[in-house]
């Protein structure tokens, strides 16, 4: 009796493709994550731009977190008993949701 084995190369291939998988999956977290921020941007309420300014991308390997690092942006993303919400961070999200899976589906799209 014999056995034969086929496809082996290209099953290492396969292997060390999937390898290098998280430094792409981090890549393409990390520009989902600059296209829901730009889009926050663009909702953003501007008066001085001091609040547009501060949403900054952090992103460490396959985590982005998006912030307005503006002392008052809590106060308008939710507003307060006195001044009515103007949301941007959760919206600007919302609408850039197709435009973050492509990127980080576009960064994936070379791997396999």
């Amino acid at each position: 009796m014999s056995v034969s084995v086929s496809g082996v190369d290209g099953a290492l291939v396969l292997v060390d493709r999937l390898l290098d998988a998280d430094g792409v999956l981090a890549d393409g977290v990390s520009r989902g994550a600059e296209i829901a921020a730009e889009a926050a941007r663009g909702m953003c309420p501007v008066r001085t731009g001091a609040l547009r300014n501060s949403i900054k991308t952090e992103c460490s390997g396959t985590h982005a977190e998006i912030s307005a690092n503006c002392s008052y942006a809590g106060y308008v993303e939710f507003g307060t008993y006195k001044m009515a919400a103007r949301p941007f961070m959760v919206p600007g999200l919302y609408s850039s949701e197709g435009a973050v899976i492509a990127a980080v589906e576009s960064a994936l799209g070379g791997l396999l």
